[in-house]
């Protein structure tokens, strides 16, 4: 009973914070802040995912090693915690990829591209 108590409170802060997310953006492709507010007006639109992925040591592994293909999510935007394990890349326009570093408490925004598609590419 704890533990779904404490995920049922994690995720309403979490929309919370997509929520304010959503609204700079808006602000950000000049419209009105709560335009985007219907994405996150029902419960079926939004979800917490716990992943957790085994530290990588490039000693004792092979070319199998764990982890995602680079791909873009299909949503609008969702927000990771990294804790402090490396791994997490971003692509720039130019092609070229950078580490995200993970920093204590950081959240990072992942634009998807639902959210890509709703800005005209201003956002990717």
């Amino acid at each position: 009973p704890g533990f779904s108590r404490a995920m049922d409170e994690y995720s309403k802060a979490l929309v919370g914070v997509a929520r304010a997310v959503l609204r700079a953006m808006a602000i950000a492709l000049q419209v009105e802040p709560r335009r985007m507010d219907p994405l996150l007006a029902h419960a079926h639109l939004s979800f917490v995912g716990l992943l957790h992925y085994p530290r990588y040591s490039p000693v004792n592994s092979n070319s199998a090693a764990l982890g995602t293909h680079e791909h873009v999510d299909a949503n609008v935007i969702t927000l990771l915690r990294q804790h402090d394990l490396n791994g997490l890349q971003v692509a720039h326009i130019d092609g070229s990829w950078e580490d995200i570093i993970p920093e204590p408490e950081m959240l990072i925004v992942n634009v998807g591209m639902f959210m890509q598609v709703l800005s005209n590419d201003i956002f990717r």
